[in-house]
């Protein structure tokens, strides 16, 4: 969760560097001008609400968190995402625009990714460790926990713990296929780096 000025920086460079956006620089911003990015202006709300709405701010911080407020709802209608604040962890990739619907309940850990037509409900509480991988269809219902390094396969419905790391699991009900690395690990080169200069942005950060 975004507690400080530093998470909001590291939260929206994390975002950034996972999904392969470049820096804005004056060609990027140009770039943008002629060929919208709209899932990256959406992460950037998202972000910018979790940081006004959790930092005191003071009285032009409230007025930025109803301007980024505004701007957050009218992009989550046009791309189909429910997606509340205070939700994520940093690293949060969202490759496709597309109905994805989150209950404001649910705490998922960093580096995951999320396709669409993803659902995670729950009636109490629902949490997901660091580098799962949501496929296409994926449901978590129910008050339930799963571990770290999960990827989960498409239109599976989760409905209870699932306790192992580092494991494939599919079907409705989802269960244990198979043992697999973290998504970053298996998917290409590109993701592995991508992680580790996250890590290394956050170890400069924080230590």
């Amino acid at each position: 969760m975004i507690k400080s000025k530093k998470d909001y920086f590291f939260y929206r460079e994390a975002d950034r560097i996972i999904s392969g956006r470049a820096k804005k620089t004056f060609t990027g911003l140009l770039k943008l001008f002629l060929v919208p990015d709209h899932i990256g202006a959406f992460m950037g709300y998202l972000r910018a609400v979790e940081y006004y709405t959790n930092c005191n701010t003071g009285i032009l911080g409230k007025l930025k968190l109803h301007y980024f407020k505004n701007r957050f709802r009218k992009t989550s209608l046009q791309l189909g995402f429910s997606i509340p604040p205070n939700c994520f962890g940093a690293g949060l990739f969202i490759p496709h625009y597309g109905t994805i619907v989150i209950n404001s309940k649910a705490r998922v850990g960093a580096n995951c990714v999320l396709h669409t037509c993803v659902c995670i409900t729950a009636k109490d509480s629902i949490s997901a460790g660091d580098n799962v991988y949501f496929s296409t269809g994926v449901i978590l219902a129910g008050n339930i926990e799963i571990k770290d390094n999960i990827t989960i396969g498409a239109n599976s419905l989760v409905n209870k713990n699932v306790d192992e790391t580092n494991v494939l699991i599919g079907g409705s009900p989802a269960k244990v296929i198979r043992e697999r690395k973290a998504w970053f690990l298996e998917d290409g080169k590109e993701y592995e780096q991508r992680v580790n200069e996250i890590n290394k942005l956050k170890t400069r950060l924080y230590h």
